[in-house]
This record gives structure tokens, C-alpha cells and sequence, in this order.
């Protein structure tokens, strides 16, 4: 990185420098340049010298070099003014023996230069060093220093004599290196540290070199990054002399990987320092940087060409790579980007493109100013529909690997969806009208989920909103709306194509002032003349803002007679205050979707219409009256010739002309469309059922460009298809449809057949079995491309309000997995692609096909590239929990290992990453029991990560004990249940979904935090997702679960919550509606603390467990004595000394400061107390009661 090779790596479009000289009469400005260029000091100069060119070879840069002589007449100074503004670079010369002219430099020319405005680099050079008085001798740095100070311009200052040849090749060697290698960008002189952007820039070239992306450059990364630079490799000598010199002075900057960042970034300073800023420029201008580090304009692909009514959108690739790096940098996995991590995100750009205008605050952000996947593509898709260039420009920024210009796409004009009646957009434009105080900026507001304000803050000027809306049985769509002020609409207006990028106009009216309502129609009204006039016209809807206060008389009759009139729907009310919607933006975007309706109609356009309608019928008439006049003519002229024609040969003539006429005039009169809704609404129902023919087949169109096959047709394997479906694969040409025969599985068979509520784990009456599901003979259907399978749902058809049930449908599911998979656990293919699509109002499993693996899901099909190796693991899991699910170690006698390694797609077990999780919410009343859980999980040798998630309830110093225990802290915000009751002891239990975000591990088992692990179960982490242990009927017990973390798959659970309903009201409830297929664990792993009999009864746990699930009271608010179940009849089930002793075992283990969490507070033991007097005086027979107390936490009681 030392050497650097002189050549043509100077700035994009920089082919010459143009250096202006300027400085008082006398200070040797021309003898300086004749000097320069002749290597001869003149004897006689003129006052000015014309232009003098250095040629290109005369510095290793080979760049050009003009220099202009100024005069120094105060008649010449504005020709002078303008060869100063017409600079590359300044040079301002003083006498080394004229001291007044050192002076004028700070008091005029430098003055000067910043009135004209000239931002260029300064070099202030001192001329006739030789003349200077030889006791007047000071320190150029010393001058220099405060005028340097002042002018922060000035690039460099130098002292020469022309006369005796002293540093003049250098005066221009420096004015041209200052335009070529500017300090300015890359170096703060005042601080002595590399300036942001260009941190950020050598941030980004650091990562594109560090290929194995370990975070340091090692030798071969460095000698390619050498290469590329500089065209000559590095010695291993002096690599090694570079990271000593980086090690001696920056320690961190070399670590056994090679150079770290720090060290990179260190090295550059350290050039810059010593005056080699050439070596900085050329690294960054390698790798496309301009002057300003930012990459050149020609790196960045030209946006195609569009119509004013066509938008761009991301495509499909741009937002998976999207989605990846907001994974990547989610580092607290609470599902959003907050201000450091976006900052982090966009580290490798020159600044974060959104916090400026306009996408600064234009997205849903939460508590902690962070955002969400939707609210981070939202901004992307908002940047992308106003400058698609700075979209692409970003995107190579954080390092889209890829052609940038496939990450954008430029939609359908608008006009063309307007006549398809349909449009193929995913991002909406909604312009936003309305009156001062009307609700705009409220209805923007409470898009982006912020609380109602009564303070009035009046927009004056753009402003935007995005966010993702979820369309009911369809996919989300993206609606970026866009407040117009009141007093900018007549200005908007004036630009013929204001309307052209708008795909619906709102207008916004307070419901109870009806001078608000005239406005708002005054608005409408002149938005849709505009759209009349200019051939934009667009979907309008009306919304009654503030419904809350009473409307103003009429208001209903003032509202239907516009909406008749005009032909809109009626107006929408809303109340932001109450957050009362009414499904205000689901509607906007429906709207949006269909173009050609709500469209309004004004007087003048209906007049404008029927003008035109009978100009047309007037030329038809005038044309049909010419034609008639021409076919009497002829016939007369075909009379007159042939008197000796046949009549029926002139009649035959005028027959044939008048047939003709008759088909102009049928055509003139051809039915005129009409924009009523009824009408278009019939007509699109014809149109759907056309294509109601063909939609079985639309998905093969949608993926085909998904397959890279060549030389054969697509294989196709058909799962419980219709025979229609089938005949029209056969249609396709490209296809091999093969129907994949199967037994149907018994109709009597129920879905508690496959989970019973108990079955003989210990084997003591023998090895529980399944009942079997018929799966087809997998070597009959080799070699399959495509899965198409049609998805029962169930005798019920769907429900929102409960999971499926259906055991045909689970044999549906299944087969698809095996087909996919197919025979064995080892295949040589076991790497290649299958793709399955599943057609259904219901949609596949998704316990068995992951939501990472959806590709697309467009109405009543989905498409899945699922991965195989984890598709096998699933195939080969019991049918249900009728048995012990073994985990996939054990399956395959160990060949999965083989496997794994081998295949690429799969993480081997041993390198996953995997944790332990707990989590606590509402209140502190688990902290004790979390830091036990910590501490039998340790004494077990599990070296997995313990991570808690912790509300904002869990105050600093519980979170310090927490941490102390082992835990790593997550914060998250609580989840309400929807279905609890306020107040309920599992108001906030959906909080535990919480732990599907963290997507930084692989796999995680979640564990409640009233649990006591007393045996190692980390060989329990290779089970699939979701296993647990049974609970009752057909369900498993949340309190300890086999869980794989995805963000999509938290996206599917929250929007269920609000749908299924629990059986409890809590997570457990709900998780058993989502997971209806689970895997059995065994029940020693969650040993519930729960017996049956009689009071009396021995409540001992047995030994060989894995971990106990405390239920009832808790031990740690128990006196240590005894078990405090015991003293009440119904909490009595829940009672056992020996569970209790095991859990007091593992406090006395705890260091004091630990302890100190699971203390006794007043009203604790005065409940204690109150329970013992009353088992006492209902004479228990269990006789804990008798048992005295000796617990000393007794004695140390909290408040």
C-alpha cells in the first residue's frame, strides 16, 4: 500500500487544471510563470502574460496545465474577478521583502475571494525569496499559522525565488495536486482526523476487499487491493513492514486475521498526515469516487425512460436483498432498525439518505425511533417512486451485489390500467386535499400509528407518508400519501401533469363545518376539471374527518346529492381522536387498484362530453348523406352507360353499397362506454369469469422465468388436482403433468387419532404407534420439477377463529413434503431445486412449509423453493404426537451428519447457532425465578447463550442481577393478548411471541421462567420447530418449546392474534391454533408439578427427570421450608417438598448478591402467615402447617 504508480488516476471529467495567478503590482506573478514554463528567469516581462499551457508530462500526473497571468490595474479588475471564477485552483503571491503585501492578503485578496464566491483550492506562494533582508529571517509557519487559521482554503503555503530558481516547479506541482488530491473532502485540519464521508467511503472499500468478510484484509486481500490501486503487488516484506508500522502505533488496527478496519482507516490518515493524499485519491477514485466522494454519475445506471403516468418500483430482488441486510443489521433482533442501527446500515454511504427531506419522519417509527421490515421498505419504496437514481446510487452504496438496474422497475401507464380496469401496481401515490384545519396532517398521522394531537400544526409545505397496508385475501400493498396545503393547490395545478403521478386523490373535510364541506368539494371539483382537461383524470373518495363532533345540518343530503352528481362513493367518516378508521386506507388502496371507478365527472365534463358525442353523430350524418349522394351518382353513371344493362345488375350495385353504408353507420352508432358502476362492475364479472378458466394455470406463467431449464419440459408432479387442471397442463407445451396416484387416508380417521392426550412413553405396555397416512411410492415420481397440489381445508372449510384440523389435509401436506424430499435420506440431488405450488382458500401448513421459503403468494396460490435438507428432517418426524418425536440425530443411523456437512445450504448442528430463551413482562415477580433458571442451565455444562427478553418493567437493577446470572438482555415491547380479559393474569402472555425475532439464532428453546433445569438437554436443540410436550387433548404446553426464529413467521403470528382465538386467552391457546401439527417431547423434559389423589398423598417427583415446570406458587415465595401449596385445598395438586427441595438446592449455590433477588417482602410473608393459620385451624392432614420456620429470610424482610 506504499507504492503508488504515477499515472491518469485523476477525478472523472478532470482532463486539465486552470490555475489563475493573482497578488499586489510587483509581487513577481509573471517572472514566477515564465520561470515555471521556460526554466529562464526573464529579463524583461510584460505586465501580463497571455495563457501559458505546461504540458501533460510535465508533472507524473500528466494532466494538462493552463496558467492564467492577472493584471493588477484597477481598471482590469473585473476581467480579473472573472479568470478568479473561472479557477481550478488560486495562487496569490506576495514579496518575501514587501511585507505590506503579505498583509494585503488577508485584508483584500482572501476577502476577495470568498465575495466572488470562488470555493477552489488557495496556494499562497512568497516570490522573490532571494530579496529578502537576510535579518528579517522568520518561520514561514509562523506567518502563515493565524492567516491559515482564518482562511481555511488555503490548500498550502510555499516561499520561492524565480530568480534564483528556488521551489518553483513545486508552486504549480502543489496548485494542480490541490485540485487532483484536495485536502478538504478527506482530512479536517482542526481536528487531524479523516472527515465522515470519507470514513464512510473507505468503510465501503474495505468491505468490497475483504472477500471472506472476517472483518481484516490478509495478505492475499491486501496484494489484490494493491493491485487494483496501484497495478503492482506488495513484497511479503512490506506487508509485513505495513501492519508493523499500523501494530506500533494503533494496536488494534492488526489482528490475526490481517488489517482491521481501524488499521485501513489509519494507514490513510497516516498518508494524508505526511502529504501523500495522492495515495487516498487514487484508492478512492480505483473505486469510482468523484471530488465530492461520491461515485461518479456514469456508475450510476440512467432511470428508463417513463411517461408522466408510469411510476417506478422495486423489484422483487431488490427487496430480498432489502430484507437481508435489515435482518443483518437488526443487532438487538427486537424486529427494528433504530437511529444507530440505520445509521450503521448506510455507514458505507455518504450520508443516510433518510434522514433528509422528504423521508425524514415519512415512516412508522416505535417507541425508540425505530423501524419496522415494513416501515424500512416503505422509505425505500417512497425514494424510489421520487428519484429511482437514489435508490440505485444507496443500493451500491450498502453493497448490492449485482446489475443495480435490475433493482427497479417502471410500471404500466396508468392509462393502460385504466382501460384493463386494473392496475398492476404495488406502490400507490395518494394526494391528499383538503382545507386548513380539516384533518389532513391527522389522517397522515395516524397512518404512521402516531397518538392525535389537539394542538394544530398547519403544513405550508410537502410532506409525505408511507406505510405497508394489509388488503384482505391479497398481497400488502405499499401507499405513500402525499399532503397538498390548501393555499398550494392553485400553484400545483398550474403544471398540466401535476395529476399524472397520482394514483387516487383524497379529499379531507371536518364533518361538522359545513363551510369546511364547500371547500372540500370546491377542491374536488377543480381537481377533476384538471384530470378532464389534461386526460389525467384519477379515483377520487371523500372523508368526513372528525366524526367524533356532531355533523352540520344537511350534511347528509349536502354528501349525497355531490356524490350523485359527480358519481363518487358516499363520503368516508373517520375520527382520528377516537382512532375510529373505518378501513379508510384498505379502501384508498382498493380504490387505487381499479382505476377506471370513482372517477368523478364535473358539469363541464358531462357538457364537454355530449358536445363531443354529437359533433361525432353530425359528421357520422354528413358522412352518411356524402355516401349516399356518391352511390346515387354512380348508379346513375352505371345506367347511363349500360342502357342495355339488366335491372338487376344496377339494383345488385346499389344492394352491395348500401350493405356498406349499413355497416358505417352501425358502426357510428356502436355503444358508448360508460363509466356508471354497475355497468363496469357486470362487465368486469364476465371478465372474471373468463378468466376464472384460466387463473388454475396463471401461477406456472408467474414462476416459469424462476426455472433454468433447457433441453426438456418442466416436470410437473399433480397432488389432488382437479382433472381440469390437468387437461390444461397438458395444454402447455413446455410441461410434463404426471398425476401422483394415492390411497386417501381413512375417512374415520380424527386428528386425536394422531394426538392423543397421553401415550406410554415408558414403553411399559409396549412402543406407541401411529396410525398410518398413506404416502405414495416415492420411486414412481423421480426426478419431479414442480409440485402442484390442491389444499383441502378441512370438513369446516377456513375459519379465522380456530387452527385446521384435518387429518387429509395433513396427508396433503405430507405427500408434498415426501415428493419434494424424495426416497431416502441421502440422494445424490440432494441439492437440487423443486418448486411446489399449493392452490386453496387456505394455503399450505405452515408447520412443515416455512414462510422463508414463500416466493409468492398472489390470491389462492402460493409458490415455495423450499429448502430440502430441512424438508427432510421434517418428513421423517412421527405423523403426530402418537409418538416420542426423535430428533433428527437419532434418524438415518447418523448419516444426517454426512449430510449436513455436505450440504450447503444446511448449517451442520454443530456450528448453528443456538440459545436458551426466557422472557419477562408486566411486572418483576420472575426475576428470581429467571435467575435460577440461569443457574441450573449453567450447572448442567451447557455453554449455549441464555438470552431474556425484558420489558420496560424490569427495572435497571433486576436487569443487573439478570445479567449477572448469565442472561443476555433483549428489550422488547409487551404484546397484548386479544382475547384476555384486562387485567388477567395473561393480559400480555403474546409477548412470548416475541421470540420468533431472533433471527441471530438458528434454533432456540424456550423455556418459562417458572422452570428448574436439572439434567443437560442441549441434545434436545436438534428437534424441529414446533416440538413440546403434550399438555391435554390434542395440545402441548407452551412453557417449554423448540422454536426457530423468523422474522415472516412473527409477521404470520401477529396477524393472527387478532383472528384465532385462545382457549385461555393466553399464548399457549394461540400457539396450538398455529401449531396444530407439533412433535411430541418427552414428558420428563417439562415434568409438570401437578398430581391427582387425595390430599394426603405422596407428591414425590421422580428422578430422572430433565426439568420441573413449577406451577401453583412459586418456590421462591414460598418460606424454604416446606412447599406452601400444601396449605389450601385446591392449590394442593400442585404441592411436592421433594420438587421444592431440588429448587432451594440451586439457591444455596447462588452468590449473595443473587440471592438478594429472591428476598422476602412484608406483604409476602404476611400471606405466608395468614395461609398457616388457616391450614392450622382446617387441621390439614398433611401437617405442614406444624412445621416451624426457619427460613432467615424471614428475619430480612423488603418493603
Amino acid at each position: 500500500m506504499t507504492k503508488v504508480a504515477a499515472g491518469n488516476d485523476h477525478p472523472v471529467g478532470q482532463n486539465a487544471v486552470r490555475i489563475v495567478v493573482a497578488g499586489d503590482r510587483g509581487t513577481g506573478k509573471s517572472s514566477l510563470i515564465v520561470t515555471a514554463a521556460t526554466e529562464n528567469f526573464p529579463a524583461n516581462v510584460p505586465p501580463v502574460l497571455p495563457p501559458t499551457r505546461l504540458p501533460e508530462d510535465f508533472y507524473p500526473e500528466r494532466v494538462p496545465i493552463t496558467i492564467i497571468d492577472t493584471s493588477s490595474r484597477p481598471e482590469d479588475t473585473n476581467k480579473v474577478a472573472e479568470e478568479l471564477k473561472r479557477a481550478d485552483a488560486v495562487v496569490l503571491t506576495y514579496a518575501c521583502n514587501q511585507p505590506q503585501t503579505l498583509d494585503r492578503l488577508s485584508t483584500f485578496w482572501l476577502p476577495k475571494l470568498r465575495q466572488l464566491e470562488v470555493k477552489v483550492p488557495v496556494i499562497v506562494v512568497g516570490c522573490k525569496l532571494d530579496l529578502r533582508d537576510e535579518n528579517q529571517q522568520v518561520s514561514l509557519e509562523q506567518v502563515m499559522s493565524p492567516i491559515m487559521q482564518q482562511f481555511r482554503e488555503i490548500e498550502t503555503c510555499i516561499e520561492c525565488s524565480a530568480y534564483k530558481h528556488i521551489q518553483i516547479p513545486e508552486v504549480f506541482y502543489y496548485a494542480q495536486k490541490a485540485v487532483l488530491h484536495p485536502t478538504g473532502p478527506l482530512f479536517d485540519q482542526e481536528t487531524q482526523t479523516l472527515k465522515d464521508q470519507c470514513v464512510r467511503a473507505l468503510k465501503r472499500i474495505f468491505i468490497l476487499c475483504d472477500h471472506d468478510r472476517d472483518g481484516a484484509l490478509s495478505d492475499a486481500e491486501l496484494n489484490d487491493f494493491q493491485v487494483k490501486c496501484f497495478n503492482a503487488p506488495l513484497q511479503p516484506s512490506e506487508i509485513v513492514g505495513v501492519k508493523r508500522v499500523v501494530q506500533e502505533k494503533l494496536p488494534e488496527g492488526v489482528n490475526e486475521h490481517g488489517l482491521t478496519l481501524t488499521g485501513f482507516l489509519f494507514l490513510h490518515a497516516l498518508f494524508i498526515e505526511k502529504g501523500r493524499l495522492e495515495t487516498t485519491w487514487t484508492v478512492l477514485r480505483k473505486f469510482g469516487y468523484n471530488n465530492e466522494i461520491r461515485l461518479a454519475d456514469e456508475l450510476i445506471p440512467s432511470p428508463t425512460k417513463r411517461t408522466p403516468d408510469q411510476s417506478v418500483e422495486l423489484t422483487n430482488e431488490a427487496i430480498e436483498f432489502l430484507k437481508a441486510n435489515f435482518d443483518l443489521f437488526d443487532n438487538d433482533g427486537d424486529g427494528a432498525l433504530r437511529p444507530r442501527e440505520l445509521e450503521e446500515l448506510f455507514s458505507t454511504a455518504p450520508a443516510s439518505p433518510f434522514s433528509e427531506h422528504p423521508y425524514k419522519d415519512a415512516a412508522e417509527k416505535n417507541a425508540f425511533g425505530g423501524l419496522s421490515l415494513d416501515g424500512f421498505l416503505s422509505q425505500w419504496a417512497l425514494m424510489t417512486l421520487l428519484n429511482p437514481a437514489s435508490t440505485m446510487e444507496n443500493l451500491i452504496y450498502i453493497g448490492y451485489p449485482g446489475d443495480v438496474s435490475s433493482t427497479i422497475r417502471v410500471t404500466r401507464k396508468r392509462r393502460l390500467d385504466r382501460k384493463k380496469q386494473q392496475s398492476e401496481r404495488n406502490v400507490f401515490q395518494c394526494f391528499v386535499f383538503g382545507p386548513k384545519k380539516a384533518g389532513k396532517s391527522a389522517l397522515l398521522d395516524s397512518f404512521l400509528g402516531r397518538p392525535f394531537s389537539d394542538t394544530y400544526n398547519p403544513t405550508t409545505g410537502e410532506r409525505y407518508a408511507v406505510n405497508v397496508v394489509d388488503q384482505p385475501g391479497g398481497p400488502k400493498k405499499t401507499l405513500v400519501m402525499r399532503e397538498i396545503p390548501e393555499d398550494g393547490v392553485e400553484k400545483f395545478l398550474r403544471n398540466k401533469e401535476a395529476l399524472a403521478a397520482c394514483d387516487i386523490a383524497v379529499f379531507v373535510h371536518d364533518s361538522s363545518d359545513e363551510s369546511s364541506w364547500r371547500r372540500a368539494t370546491e377542491l374536488l371539483i377543480e381537481v377533476a376539471s384538471h384530470g378532464e382537461t389534461t386526460g389525467f383524470e384519477v379515483p377520487c373518495l371523500i372523508v368526513a374527518a372528525k366524526d367524533d363532533l356532531d355533523a352540520f345540518p344537511s350534511a347528509i343530503q349536502h354528501s349525497t346529492r355531490v356524490s350523485q352528481d359527480m358519481g363518487t362513493e358516499a363520503p368516508i367518516p373517520i375520527s382520528t381522536k377516537l382512532g375510529d378508521f373505518n378501513n379508510v386506507f384498505r379502501k384508498i388502496v382498493t380504490a387505487a387498484e381499479h382505476p377506471h371507478l370513482s372517477i368523478p365527472e364535473t358539469e363541464a365534463g358531462r357538457t364537454r362530453k355530449q358536445y363531443h358525442k354529437i359533433l361525432n353523430r353530425s359528421l357520422m350524418f354528413i358522412s352518411v348523406g356524402a355516401a349516399v349522394a356518391m352511390v346515387g351518382v354512380a348508379a346513375y353513371r352505371v345506367y347511363s352507360a349500360r342502357k342495355n344493362a339488366s335491372i338487376p345488375s344496377v339494383l345488385y350495385l346499389i344492394i352491395l353499397s348500401l350493405f356498406f353504408l349499413c355497416l358505417i353507420i352501425s358502426f357510428n352508432f356502436r355503444p358508448t362506454k360508460s363509466n356508471n358502476c354497475a355497468t363496469i362492475r357486470n362487465q368486469q364479472v364476465i371478465k372474471n369469469e373468463t378468466k376464472n378458466e384460466r387463473k388454475n394455470v396463471d401461477w406456472f406463467v408467474a414462476i416459469s422465468k424462476l426455472f433454468k431449464i433447457k433441453g426438456r419440459k418442466i416436470k410437473v408432479g399433480l397432488v389432488n388436482v382437479d382433472e381440469h387442471i390437468h387437461s390444461q397442463l397438458h395444454g402447455l407445451s413446455d410441461v410434463e403433468a404426471v398425476s401422483v396416484a394415492f390411497e386417501r387416508v381413512a375417512r374415520d380417521r380424527k386428528w386425536k387419532d394422531y394426538f392423543p392426550e397421553w401415550i406410554d412413553e415408558d414403553e411399559k405396555w409396549g412402543k406407541p404407534k401411529c396410525p398410518e397416512i398413506p404416502i405414495p411410492k416415492l420411486e414412481h415420481y423421480e426426478g419431479i420439477d414442480v409440485v402442484l397440489a390442491k389444499v383441502p381445508c378441512g370438513p369446516n372449510g377456513t375459519s379465522d377463529r380456530e387452527g385446521i384440523r384435518d387429518v387429509f389435509r395433513l396427508q396433503v401436506n405430507l405427500m408434498v413434503a415426501n415428493l419434494v424430499v424424495g426416497k431416502g435420506w441421502m440422494k445424490p440431488d440432494a441439492h437440487r431445486t423443486v418448486y411446489i405450488v399449493f392452490i386453496g382458500d387456505c394455503g399450505p401448513m405452515v408447520e412443515i412449509f416455512r414462510c422463508d421459503d414463500l416466493l409468492m403468494h398472489r390470491g389462492n396460490y402460493w409458490v415455495y423453493r423450499p429448502n430440502i435438507g430441512r424438508l427432510k428432517q421434517i418428513v421423517h418426524m412421527p405423523v403426530g404426537s402418537c409418538q416420542v418425536a426423535s430428533g433428527y440425530v437419532e434418524t438415518g443411523r447418523e448419516i444426517w451428519r454426512k449430510f449436513m456437512l455436505e450440504t450447503s445450504s444446511w448449517i451442520p448442528y454443530e456450528k448453528r447457532r443456538l440459545a436458551y430463551v426466557t422472557i419477562l413482562h408486566s411486572s418483576e415477580a420472575y426475576v428470581c425465578g429467571a435467575i435460577a433458571l440461569a443457574r441450573s442451565i449453567r450447572q448442567t455444562n451447557s455453554t449455549k447463550d441464555l438470552v431474556l427478553l425484558a420489558d420496560d418493567f424490569i427495572t435497571p437493577k433486576s436487569i443487573q442481577g439478570l445479567t449477572a446470572a448469565g442472561w443476555k438482555i433483549k428489550r422488547i415491547q409487551r404484546i397484548r393478548s386479544a382475547f384476555a380479559k384486562k387485567g388477567s393474569y395473561n393480559e400480555w402472555n403474546y409477548s412470548k411471541l416475541r421470540v420468533w425475532q431472533l433471527t441471530e439464532y438458528d434454533k432456540v428453546i424456550f423455556i418459562d421462567a417458572d422452570l428448574l433445569v436439572l439434567k443437560n438437554i442441549d441434545s434436545f436443540f436438534v428437534h424441529q420447530q414446533l416440538s413440546a410436550v403434550g399438555n391435554n387433548r390434542v395440545l402441548f404446553n407452551s412453557g417449554l418449546m423448540v422454536v426457530e426464529p423468523s422474522n415472516c413467521m412473527f409477521e404470520y403470528l401477529m396477524q393472527k392474534t387478532s383472528k384465532l382465538e385462545s382457549y385461555n386467552g393466553g399464548d399457549q391457546g394461540f400457539l396450538n391454533e398455529i401449531f396444530t401439527w407439533w412433535h411430541r417431547l418427552p414428558w420428563r423434559l417439562n415434568a409438570l408439578k401437578c398430581f391427582g389423589g387425595s390430599k394426603g398423598a405422596n407428591h414425590e417427583m421422580a428422578e430422572d427427570l430433565y426439568a420441573i415446570h413449577y406451577l401453583g406458587f412459586k418456590p421462591w415465595v414460598c418460606y424454604r421450608d416446606y412447599d406452601c401449596n400444601w396449605e389450601g385445598y385446591e392449590r394442593s395438586v400442585f404441592a411436592s417438598d421433594s420438587a421444592h427441595e431440588k429448587w432451594w438446592k440451586v439457591y444455596d449455590q447462588m452468590p449473595q448478591k443473587l440471592k438478594s433477588y429472591c428476598g422476602l417482602t412484608k406483604k409476602m410473608d404476611e400471606n405466608l402467615k395468614t395461609r398457616r393459620v388457616k391450614a392450622a385451624k382446617a387441621n390439614y392432614s398433611d401437617g405442614h402447617w406444624k412445621i416451624v420456620i426457619k427460613d432467615p429470610r424471614q428475619h430480612h424482610l423488603y418493603t
